[in-house]
C-alpha cells in the first residue's frame, strides 16, 4: 500500500481488536447511512493498538460533521537495535 510517498503493511485495528464494523457516514443526522466505515486510522507494525471506536457526539442534536469521528489508541512497540559483535 501506498498513499502520497509512504509505502509499507499498514493494518486497521479494527480488525486486529476484532471490532464489528459499523457506519461513519450520517450525513448530518446521526443516523448512519450504511454500515461499513469509510474513515480510517492505520498503523504498522512499530505499534499496537489497544482501542479504536466511532464517536457519536453531538451537542443539543448538533453533529460537528456530516461523518462520526473515528479515534484510536496505540502502544509504541520497542524495537531491539542489532549492536553488532562485542569486542
Amino acid at each position: 500500500m501506498e498513499y502520497e510517498g509512504v509505502s509499507g503493511s499498514l493494518l486497521d485495528p479494527w480488525e486486529a481488536l476484532g471490532i464489528t464494523e459499523e457506519g461513519t457516514f450520517h450525513g448530518f443526522t446521526g443516523v448512519a447511512t450504511g454500515d461499513r466505515r469509510i474513515d480510517w486510522i492505520l498503523y504498522n507494525s512499530g505499534f499496537e493498538p489497544l482501542s479504536a471506536s466511532v464517536m457519536h457526539y453531538e451537542n443539543e442534536g448538533h453533529y460537528p460533521s456530516d461523518h462520526f469521528p473515528v479515534e484510536a489508541t496505540f502502544r509504541g512497540i520497542v524495537q531491539e537495535q542489532s549492536r553488532g559483535p562485542l569486542r
